[in-house]
């Protein structure tokens, strides 16, 4: 027979179930013989005779996670034909008897499961639904450790058997990680007495909480169980005990293990003594210290006295039972601080300070002077022996009245009293103090020194020669004003003036003109002097006088002259206006011993006026004007002309800006007779003289006049008109 074609071996619908199919072949057969191998060695398991013309084959209750193949063989008498499928397996089943296994170890997990048909397993270890290793093992092995995992962390671990194709359904199984314990564990009373603070830090990976107890370290007592989350970092133990040592055991959790146990140690704060109190014992080197004991353990207490006068102290322990103690040998006159502590393991805690004096001694010159500034005093004193407070009075001399009281601490021997008035008299004593007693010393008397006057002021006195000093009252008191005047530049002493305490002004006369003095001025009040105000003043400057202002005989030359004033100046302004043109010509400085100047190229036939000033600084004292002209300039092109028979015509021409005016003089050339004399403007510049004989010869000369001063042309003859035609 042909043997069969496209032999396949394949799941069938049934679990463990597999079917076999091929190809009839052509030709005959009398059946098939169809048998079942199994595993990779080909071990037959089943045989199944099927007709020839069957083409498939089932095989039922087949081993689970098995591979298999089947040889189908047609058979046709004696003759057989065969061929083979490849392989094909079941659906195997899960592992069983998983189990997750921390065996104490923080960092790994042991996995394990027993053998179960298939290839191989495939592993999945899961964190928080989410993978952390796959794994793929062989068939043979049944467990498998994982390394390096997180402490104190919750695992999911997969398994599952894999055959063929198939993946069974994973068998699940969690556990935990050991936790680590936690670290840097401390027990801290933060300074408390009835309550101790543990803080830890949290181990480097994960836990579900931490769990502690707290016991009393010397009874073994234990005295209160703590179970908090993972995240928390510290627990506080309340309503303990002052002053006993408790410790605390601490472990982390995670599921149902826990780290190895760790522990700190600690005291509860010790209570203050209450009720301390330091007594006089009325012997002058003695002082009682008492106090009571507060609630909670003490083991010892320790008592501090000492004085801020002193370096040495005195330190002395006693027992818990014990509750007074008296020091002896102590300095008069000295404040004393007692401080009780209580010890307690390593901690202390000390009572508030109690004091008490011994008696004082009383002080000794006592001294009163001006301080640094206006409105101060400085007290200084010497001790007497003993350290001890000090209580400054000060009053006002005259009323008695206490307006100050200052405590000054021991050992100070001084004392700057500020805020008072400037200028005033005051007196200060000093009471000596230790605790309630007190002792007086003897009064001194002091001023305060003035405040300087303000807005000090120097002015002239109009011409004469002095100077109104004036000034503003400062605040405060004084007892009148000391004034000085010292010429500028002088080496002489200067002039002092007083004045009384209500005065803001005075004048200094009898001074010298066109002078600068300083003057200074201080406010006194008893023998102190404010600091001196300063200011310089001048005096007017003496005017010039007997002013002249002459023509030399020139036309553009002038002469100024005057008489040297008293006094000083520091220049003269010499100032030359013109009254013709009614502006100022020029202006010469000159030094302050200069008598005269002359002014040059001036304006011919113009009229003038000068003035002399003295100057010092801004002051000014001026002269009178005098004034005078220049020479005028001779008119020029002088001609005649005949209209008419009895008129003639002038006309003529100047030179600059002209004269004051003009003069035309008319005479008969023939009997000398004067035919006209006219006074004309400085703007004409020609005239008509009328009523003249016709046929007449007349001679004619035109003056510039300027002032008292004039310049003539000389004279012209010309013929009226009648006389020309004779003439010819």
């Amino acid at each position: 027979p042909l043997s069969p074609d496209n032999v396949t071996l394949s799941s069938a619908e049934e679990q463990n179930s597999l079917e076999a199919r091929w190809s009839v072949p052509g030709g005959h057969r009398d059946f098939y013989l169809v048998t079942l191998q199994e595993g990779q060695d080909s071990a037959p398991t089943r045989n199944i005779s099927v007709g020839g013309d069957n083409d498939h084959v089932t095989f039922h209750g087949l081993s689970p996670g098995q591979q298999y193949s089947v040889q189908v063989v047609a058979v046709a008498g004696p003759y057989r034909a065969s061929a083979q499928s490849s392989a094909a397996w079941t659906e195997p089943r899960a592992p069983s008897a998983v189990s997750l296994s921390s065996q104490g170890s923080p960092h790994s997990l042991l996995a394990s499961w027993e053998e179960a048909s298939g290839e191989g397993y495939l592993l999945v270890l899961s964190l928080a639904e989410h993978p952390v290793k796959n794994s793929s093992l062989p068939r043979g092995v049944t467990s498998f450790t994982y390394e390096g995992l997180h402490p104190g962390t919750l695992y999911t671990f997969e398994v599952s058997t894999v055959a063929g194709p198939y993946t069974s359904s994973p068998q699940c199984i969690s556990n935990w990680t050991y936790p680590l314990s936690p670290e840097q564990l401390t027990l801290s009373n933060g300074g408390h007495s009835t309550s101790l603070q543990a803080s830890w830090r949290a181990a480097s990976s994960g836990s579900t909480g931490y769990t502690g107890t707290l016991w009393e370290t010397k009874s073994q007592e234990q005295v209160r169980n703590v179970t908090v989350g993972s995240d928390w970092t510290n627990v506080t133990f309340e309503n303990l005990v002052p002053g006993r040592q408790y410790t605390l055991e601490m472990a982390a959790v995670a599921g149902p293990y826990r780290s190895p146990v760790i522990s700190a140690t600690d005291w509860t704060y010790p209570l203050a003594p209450s009720g301390v109190t330091l007594t006089n014992t009325r012997r002058p080197m003695g002082l009682s210290a008492f106090w009571d004991k507060a609630a909670g353990d003490v083991d010892q207490f320790h008592l501090q006295l000492y004085s801020k006068s002193h370096a040495a102290q005195r330190n002395t322990s006693v027992g818990p039972n014990t509750h007074n103690f008296t020091f002896l040998g102590l300095s008069p006159g000295t404040q004393y601080f007692l401080k009780v502590t209580v010890l307690a393991g390593p901690y202390r805690s000390s009572s508030h300070f109690a004091t008490e004096w011994t008696y004082p001694l009383s002080l000794a010159n006592v001294s009163v002077q001006p301080g640094r500034e206006p409105q101060e005093l400085h007290v200084s004193w010497v001790e007497s022996g003993g350290g001890r407070d000090h209580l400054v009075q000060l009053s006002v001399a005259e009323s008695l009245s206490i307006i100050r009281n200052v405590s000054v601490p021991r050992g100070v021997t001084q004392l700057d009293l500020q805020g008072l008035v400037p200028g005033s008299r005051y007196r200060v004593e000093i009471i000596s103090q230790a605790g309630p007693h007190r002792i007086s010393s003897q009064t001194a008397i002091g001023y305060t020194v003035p405040l300087p006057p303000r807005s000090l002021s120097a002015s002239p006195v109009s011409t004469a020669r002095a100077l109104a000093v004036h000034w503003e009252a400062a605040p405060g008191h004084r007892d009148g004003y000391l004034l000085s005047v010292l010429q500028e530049g002088s080496s002489a002493h200067p002039r002092n003036l007083e004045a009384g305490k209500d005065s803001t002004n005075v004048t200094v006369a009898q001074l010298e003109a066109g002078t600068c003095y300083l003057v200074r001025i201080w406010a006194v009040a008893g023998p102190y002097r404010s600091l001196p105000e300063n200011i310089t003043g001048c005096t007017v400057p003496a005017a010039p006088t007997n002013l002249s202002l002459t023509n030399p005989g020139s036309s553009s030359e002038l002469y100024t002259s005057w008489n040297k004033p008293p006094g000083r100046r520091d220049h003269y302004y010499v100032t030359l206006y013109s009254l013709s043109t009614q502006s100022r010509t020029q202006v010469q400085t000159l030094s302050p011993d200069a008598l005269n100047t002359t002014w040059t190229q001036l304006e011919a036939g113009s009229k003038f006026a000068v003035q002399v000033t003295a100057v010092k600084g801004s002051l000014e004292a001026s002269s009178i004007n005098v004034t005078q002209w220049t020479y005028p300039l001779a008119p020029v092109n002088l001609t005649l002309s005949s209209p008419s028979g009895s008129a003639l015509v002038v006309t003529w021409a100047v030179l600059g800006r002209g004269a004051e005016g003009f003069v035309v003089d008319a005479h008969d050339t023939a009997s000398g007779t004067p035919v006209g004399h006219t006074l004309l403007g400085g703007h004409a510049r020609s005239h008509i003289l009328r009523s003249l004989s016709p046929g007449t010869r007349y001679s004619v000369a035109v003056r510039a006049t300027a002032g008292p001063f004039h310049a003539s042309t000389p004279n012209l003859t010309h013929c009226t008109r009648e006389c020309d035609a004779l003439l010819a």
